[in-house]
């Protein structure tokens, strides 16, 4: 399987997911289409990463970047809770 860009008449491309099998190809996924090269960019990376969860593998970066992420949502969810048990503690007294 891997991703390619396909040309269409109108200018604009086409971004799928195709699979070699005795010498023909198949197309498995259509992922989507533009004419912004950023764009296409972007469609050949979810291809990509389509790939890897059909395949059932997985991005080492992906995941530590989500982890690193998560983090820093929840160590700002509990600085929040501080916070606000802070306020609450000095209105008491």
């Amino acid at each position: 399987m891997y991703v390619r860009r396909k040309p269409n008449r109108s200018g604009s491309t086409g971004v799928v997911v195709i699979e070699k099998r005795n010498t023909k190809i198949h197309y498995l996924k259509t992922i989507g289409v533009s004419s912004d090269p950023k764009e296409i960019y972007d469609l050949y990376l979810q291809g990509k990463k389509w790939i890897l969860q059909q395949r059932g593998q997985r991005d080492m970066f992906l995941e530590h970047t989500c982890n690193i992420k998560e983090k820093e949502v929840i160590e700002n969810f509990l600085n929040n809770v501080l916070n606000i048990a802070k306020t609450i503690t000095t209105i008491k007294v």
